[in-house]
């Protein structure tokens, strides 16, 4: 076994080398890069076009709540892990009431590692036991009033979320924001990975695109389209001085790095930070994405789905980088997206790189124009698209808050307040 490590470790560390030269080199982007997207968009495509053929079978109808609850008194079990931004979503959950949380962070870990594995999915199913136990435990305390669930079926089986539903009258929820990407990712034991395994278990599946809600409800779930949310308390104004021209943050996959080879082949100053840009000298972890946020005149996002610019889909970013209210956000153009801001006065959208470009050329010259747009974005976020505004819009389907709850007030001043940005 010894050997076999011998061996393996250092092949392993050259094929993850040879990856990342791949990912950062132009002319191998070049020829890779369109089998890529093809083999994307593809299978969307089909995917998107059955469900567009299938019958759609009348929603089941949402349970009436037992009790009514107001703002403060509403007791949530929460179900996900505190993997990446997750531990976000907590701040204006617990707004809401007291929140019990049962996290299973280490079968996600273990899950990037040995997904199918018997030693996988035997702890799987410890980890849902647990759950439920955790979620008993929960309620004998204080009868939980909802589940809220941001869960995937490589983790989380339909047969817990059946569980607490049948023994508690409890309505459980689950968000789901890629549905277009981890809609059916094959088997692992006995059920299927991504969104599909769950969709029918839950009373209310959130999804964050239009176009699955038809998925969700043609597979026997019940859906609701909203997108993410943000969290003022975490991303909010301050008096920074823009000492980056143009950022862009997040891991190096898809279609980024032909994003960041064109800009670089025109000459734009653009500052990368997150996993896999280490050739280019940014760090492979940002602790505190929200201070590059607001140190960057133009914060850079890319709206595309793995490989492909043309499958789109609403990123967290979209609302985190407004909510901050520092420099301009300006991001991939997506219908779904144009829902939420005026496009042109409160975030800047592009239909393709030369657009981008131009945009970039036309903006950075004029920092008192992006402060203006990013201050009417980071009102908009707070009027209509603080995390709170979603949890309460859940409610209110499942009955548990009358119609016209309003979210609470921010607790400090100073998060609400706008900087003076006069140089």
């Amino acid at each position: 076994m010894n050997s076999n490590k011998t061996w393996f470790n250092p092949m392993r560390r050259l094929l993850s080398a040879l990856k990342q030269r791949a990912r950062t080199n132009g002319l191998v982007q070049h020829f890779i890069h369109p089998l890529r997207v093809r083999s994307v968009e593809r299978p969307y495509r089909r995917r998107r076009e059955y469900y567009a053929r299938k019958k759609i079978v009348p929603s089941p109808s949402l349970r009436d709540a037992k009790h009514k609850r107001s703002i403060g008194n509403v007791h949530t079990f929460a179900l996900f892990p505190s993997v990446s931004w997750h531990e976000t979503l907590l701040p204006e959950l617990a707004l809401l009431g007291p929140v019990d949380r049962f996290d299973y962070a280490d079968l996600v870990r273990l899950g990037h590692r040995q997904r199918h594995s018997a030693e996988f999915q035997e702890f799987r199913r410890r980890i849902n036991s647990e759950a439920i136990q955790a979620f008993e435990r929960a309620h004998q305390k204080q009868p939980v009033d909802w589940l809220f669930a941001y869960a995937q079926g490589n983790h989380i089986l339909a047969s817990t979320i059946e569980t607490i539903r049948e023994r508690y009258g409890v309505p459980c929820v689950n968000m789901s924001l890629d549905d277009k990407q981890s809609w059916d990712m094959g088997m692992i034991g006995e059920q299927r990975q991504g969104s599909i395994g769950l969709v029918s278990a839950f009373d209310l599946w959130w999804t964050s695109a239009r176009v699955t809600v038809d998925w969700v409800n043609a597979e026997g779930g019940r859906a609701i389209y909203l997108p993410e949310g943000c969290s003022p308390e975490t991303y909010y104004p301050t008096d920074q001085q823009f000492d980056i021209p143009v950022s862009f943050l997040g891991a190096n996959y898809g279609s980024r790095p032909k994003m960041i080879h064109f800009l670089g082949k025109h000459g734009m100053p653009v500052h990368i930070f997150g996993h896999g840009w280490k050739s280019t000298g940014g760090p492979s972890w940002v602790e505190a994405p929200v201070d590059i946020f607001r140190r960057s005149q133009i914060n850079l996002g890319n709206g595309g789905v793995l490989h492909s610019e043309r499958i789109t889909s609403v990123k967290g970013r979209d609302f985190d980088i407004p909510s901050t209210g520092g420099g301009l956000y300006l991001t991939t153009y997506n219908a779904d997206l144009a829902q939420h801001f005026r496009i042109g006065e409160e975030i800047l959208c592009w239909h393709s790189h030369d657009e981008m470009l131009e945009l970039l050329r036309y903006y950075l010259p004029r920092p008192d124009e992006c402060r203006e747009i990013a201050h009417r974005a980071r009102q908009r976020c707070l009027s209509e698209h603080r995390w709170s505004h979603r949890y309460i819009r859940i409610l209110q389907e499942l009955g548990i808050l009358d119609e016209g709850t309003q979210p609470p007030a921010i607790a400090s001043a100073s998060l609400v307040s706008q900087p003076d940005h006069t140089l």
